[in-house]
C-alpha cells in the first residue's frame, strides 16, 4: 500500500498520541502492521516528519519553560529560582546520558533481538502492572522545586529502558519519577522536559539517514506527517498533564493490558 495522505494523517496522529501518552508507540505499530502494509510508511523521509512533529509539540508546550531554564542557568544572580533552573537543566543533561549511551551501543542489538510482538505484549503488561503498583506503594509529595541531579540520573536510567519495545518512554520515566516520590503531574512534566534531547537526537539521526541515503522526500506527505504529529502531540501533552493532576495511571495500565491482549489475539490468529 503506497503512502497516501490518509495514511500520513493516520500515522502522524498515532505518533502524536503514543509518543507522549504512556501507552507505547511500538505496541500500536504492531497492531497497525497487522492492518496495513507498512513498507512505504516506514520510509526514512516519513520518519523524519514524525520526529519533527513531536519535536515541535514539545517546543510549543514547553518552549517558555526551556527558555527560562536555559537563561536562568547562565545568570549570575544567585537566587533560589536561579539555583532551581540550573539544577533542572543539569538534571536533564545528566538524565539524557544513559539513553544516549544505550542507544548508541545497543540500538541495533535491541532491534534484532527484542523487536517482536511477544516482547511488546510482555512489556505492555509488565509496565502496566508497575503503574498499578506505584500508585499504591509510592505516595508522592515532591514537586520539581525539590529535584536533585541524582533524581535526573535515576529517571534517565529508567528512560534508557524505553528502547525495549512496548515499554513507553513517557510511561517508564513517569513511573521512575513517582518512585522518587514526585507527584504524577510533576513526574510527567520532567518526563517531557527530559524528552527534548532524546527527541531532538532521534530527529537529527533520521535527518542524517535521509542525507546519507539520498532519500526522496514526498513534500505533501511530509507536511501532513509533521502537522498531524505536532498538533496531536500538543494536545496529548496538555491532556496528560491535566489528567495526571487529578487522576491516576490506572486507566493507562488497563489500556496497556487490553492492547497486549489484542496483540496476543493477532499472534494466535496468524
Amino acid at each position: 500500500m503506497f503512502m497516501d495522505y490518509s495514511l500520513a494523517l493516520l500515522f502522524g496522529t498515532v505518533q502524536g498520541i503514543t509518543e507522549f501518552l504512556p501507552i507505547s508507540s511500538s505496541g500500536h505499530l504492531v497492531v497497525l502492521h497487522e492492518l496495513v502494509n507498512l513498507a512505504d510508511v516506514s520510509a526514512l523521509d516519513f520518519d523524519v516528519a514524525l520526529h519533527a512533529g513531536t519535536l515541535i509539540a514539545v517546543f510549543v508546550v514547553f518552549g517558555g519553560d526551556l527558555w527560562t531554564m536555559v537563561t536562568g542557568s547562565f545568570t549570575r544572580t544567585a537566587t533560589r529560582e536561579r539555583t532551581h533552573q540550573r539544577t533542572l537543566l543539569t538534571a536533564i543533561i545528566v538524565g539524557s546520558i544513559p539513553a544516549a549511551v544505550m542507544g548508541y551501543f545497543f540500538d541495533d542489538v535491541i532491534e534484532q533481538m527484542l523487536r517482536f510482538p511477544e516482547v511488546v505484549a510482555f512489556m505492555l503488561v509488565l509496565v502496566g502492572a508497575l503503574f498499578l503498583w506505584v500508585e499504591k506503594a509510592s505516595p508522592a509529595q515532591r514537586d520539581l522545586t525539590h529535584l536533585r541531579v541524582s533524581d535526573g540520573f535515576l529517571i534517565g536510567l529508567a528512560q534508557s529502558l524505553s528502547l525495549i519495545p512496548g515499554t513507553s518512554r513517557s510511561g517508564i520515566t513517569i513511573l521512575a519519577g513517582m518512585v522518587r516520590k514526585f507527584r504524577r503531574d510533576e513526574a510527567a512534566r520532567f518526563s517531557f522536559l527530559l524528552s527534548v534531547p532524546v527527541v531532538f537526537g532521534a530527529f537529527v539521526f533520521k535527518v542524517v539517514d535521509v542525507l546519507q541515503n539520498d532519500a526522496a522526500i514526498d513534500v505533501p506527505v511530509f507536511a501532513i506527517g509533521i502537522l498531524s504529529s505536532a498538533l496531536v502531540g500538543i494536545a496529548a501533552i496538555r491532556f496528560l498533564l491535566q489528567f495526571l493532576s487529578r487522576a491516576s495511571l490506572a486507566v493507562f495500565a488497563y489500556y496497556r493490558f487490553g492492547l497486549a491482549a489484542v496483540i496476543v489475539i493477532f499472534l494466535w490468529l496468524r
